[in-house]
């Protein structure tokens, strides 16, 4: 008997140990009514205060109003981890709801806009950011003990709550921070617009309005941002911002007539004026735009640049591809590096074209024909030379070296082949004078066009006769002679060509 009574107080006291520990095994259903009497009041006793002390702890936790709470209770079944876990996820579901529907106010009243009446996508994007705020609150949750036969036997209860200054933190100074960062980009760029810095509103519009999709998405947000004592909607807002200040923003040239040399390089660089005009037709130089420019026919380098103090940029045009007789330049305002505009639906701007002029060239050939009898041709050429550059010529030379058949009229970059011939002959003695010779001095000049080498223009000059005591002397006196007819005839066969 001893025994039994020891056995029965060992296993009541187990009974009261598990239950001050929150994990009291299941009673069976009419466990109580298959006790001992003694036992089974036992028991009663215990259960009863354990639901009294659970019913005041979940009381507790819903007085206080700086929680949001929310409670779950499943079945024990044959399997109490199964039964705890989905009590705390029905917790969780309960806590979810009250979450949710206070982020969906809190977004409403922070962006102004309510779901009524939107279209699906946005309503779908509302929905969204709501359950992404939502999930983000629910990570920080607190749990209680799980109460076990409470609230009544054979079942399982657990609380999951959460600070409402921890919800404000997350959820609704999270919201209003990022309305203010959007806010106050607007207004900067408001603020530069009005001081004339275009680039630098065009650069904060872009920045606010990347912001406002980042945050809020398609939701409309409205604020009041202009001192007009009106909401706007702000995405609405920056897109008719934005696309206003591209299309008001025009270029035009400052000066004109552009020619590359047979190199490929230009006399004077393009200088490009950058305007914007507003409302009332007024233009306003507009600094520090980046400027993109390209060869929209033929090839070259040109580098990009951005416009100065006065809505001025020179172009860089480093080299043109002389073999071409034209190239034209397109520029354009490289909005592209101030920002995303993948959101806009800015109008095709027309590119300012820029003509390139190869300036005309003609490849100069002076060579003495037969060997030269030591005549020296350089200074007719520069003469010659001279008397194409006065014509605003360029003047490609050739060496006298070549003929007319060995020059290759695709490499000369030129429009022309001016090919001058000198012909000296004779430098025998005069008659029975040992020290007196005589020559005479011949000159042919032909016209091409290149690359074809197609003779265009030709004339044969009358010999002119020359003397001296040496027979080098004498044709050295002939070809000073013929040199100023030679340059005439050359001036004469040039003039139409310009």
């Amino acid at each position: 008997m001893k025994t039994e009574l020891k056995i029965a107080g060992l296993f009541m006291a187990a009974l009261l140990f598990a239950g001050c520990m929150g994990a009291k095994p299941v009673a069976e259903k009419g466990g109580v009514d298959n006790m001992a009497p003694a036992e089974a009041a036992a028991e009663r006793a215990h259960l009863k205060a354990m639901r009294a002390e659970a019913k005041g702890f979940i009381g507790e936790k819903r007085r206080d109003k700086n929680l949001y709470i929310g409670e779950g209770t499943a079945n024990i079944g044959v399997d109490l981890g199964k039964g705890k876990l989905e009590a705390k996820n029905r917790a969780r579901e309960e806590l979810a709801r009250q979450i949710r529907v206070k982020v969906e106010s809190d977004f409403q009243l922070i962006t102004e806009k309510r779901g009524v009446g939107a279209s699906a996508e946005v309503q779908q994007e509302i929905t969204q950011r709501l359950e992404t705020y939502t999930s983000q609150v629910l990570t920080n949750v607190q749990e209680s003990d799980f109460f076990i036969d409470y609230p009544k036997t054979g079942t399982v209860t657990v609380l999951v709550f959460i600070p409402k200054e921890a919800y404000e933190v997350q959820v609704k100074e999270d919201l209003n921070q990022k309305k203010e960062m959007v806010v106050e980009a607007v207004k900067q760029a408001e603020k530069a617009l009005k001081n004339g810095e275009y680039v630098r509103a065009l650069k904060q519009f872009l920045e606010a309005g990347t912001m406002q999709r980042a945050f809020f998405g398609r939701v409309p947000v409205y604020a009041e941002i202009d001192g007009d004592g009106l909401r706007d909607e702000l995405a609405n807002h920056v897109t008719f911002r934005v696309e206003g200040i591209t299309s008001r923003i025009q270029l035009s040239l400052l000066n004109d007539t552009f020619l590359y040399d047979p190199e490929g390089h230009l006399e004077k660089q393009p200088r490009v004026l950058a305007r914007y005009l507003d409302g009332t037709g007024t233009s306003v130089p507009v600094t520090s735009l980046p400027l993109v420019a390209s060869f929209a026919e033929g090839q070259g380098r040109v580098a990009p640049c951005v416009t100065g103090v006065y809505g001025q940029a020179e172009l860089a045009v480093s080299a043109v591809d002389p073999s071409l007789k034209t190239a034209v330049l397109q520029v354009a305002p490289d909005f592209a590096s101030l920002g995303d505009f993948s959101a806009y639906d800015l109008p095709p701007m027309r590119p300012l074209k820029v003509d390139l002029i190869r300036k005309r060239a003609v490849a100069l050939l002076v060579r003495c024909k037969n060997g030269g009898k030591g005549i020296n041709v350089s200074g007719l050429t520069d003469a010659v030379t001279s008397l194409l550059l006065n014509r605003q010529l360029t003047v490609v030379p050739v060496d006298s070296g070549q003929t007319v058949a060995s020059v290759s009229g695709d490499s000369l970059n030129a429009d022309y082949l001016l090919a001058v011939e000198v012909v000296p002959s004779g430098g025998g003695t005069v008659g029975s004078y040992a020290n007196m010779h005589a020559a005479r001095c011949g000159a042919g000049l032909s016209l091409y066009t290149l690359p074809a080498k197609s003779l265009t223009k030709k004339e044969n000059l009358a010999s002119q006769e020359g003397f001296g005591i040496t027979a080098e002397s004498a044709v050295w006196d002939a070809f000073g002679k013929s040199r100023e007819p030679i340059v005439k005839a050359a001036g004469k066969m040039m003039e139409r060509v310009q």
